[in-house]
């Protein structure tokens, strides 16, 4: 068993006039914010503090990265 650990979620370049509404999935799961998603522009640097268990080190890990749009 593994931990991989999130510290930080660096927004370099939001793709939007306004914020991004940034929320993170891991195993098909949403693991970040606790709300519904987390405004970001560029330059922005969120604390996670995350620890996400995995089983295999020698299987690829996804986290993704996905933009709310309504």
């Amino acid at each position: 068993m593994s931990n991989i650990r999130l510290h930080f979620l660096h927004c370099f370049l939001n793709d939007e006039t306004d914020a991004d509404e940034v929320y993170l999935k891991y195993d098909g799961k949403k693991i970040w914010p606790l709300g519904f998603f987390k405004s970001v522009n560029s330059g922005d640097i969120q604390k996670l503090d995350i620890t996400l268990r995995h089983d295999d080190p020698m299987k690829p890990v996804r986290i993704e990265v996905w933009d709310y749009d309504f």
